[in-house]
């Protein structure tokens, strides 16, 4: 999707399009985020870390307060799940 974007915005450019237009596909544009994640050798045992980017659309964006709300809920089972173990 990135590269379709990307491609999208370069043929406006060149074509001299509006900026209407150029803005338009630049809302569409994802967040670039630099990741780490482990990886692990043939023997299963960790290899070191690894870089990556990961890519957020302004549509998935606006997905994530759903997902914050089952986050909360997850925070709050452990805390009372701790707090059962404790008065025990």
């Amino acid at each position: 999707r990135v590269l379709v974007l990307e491609a999208w915005r370069d043929a406006l450019a060149a074509s001299g399009a509006g900026e209407d237009e150029l803005n338009k596909v630049e809302e569409m544009m994802p967040k670039r985020l630099k990741k780490k994640r482990q990886i692990y050798g043939e023997d299963a045992e960790p290899a070191g870390w690894e870089e990556y980017y990961d890519y957020i659309f302004p549509e998935e964006e606006a997905k994530a307060p759903s997902l914050k709300i089952l986050e909360m809920a997850q925070q709050w089972k452990k805390r009372k799940l701790e707090a059962g173990n404790a008065e025990s």
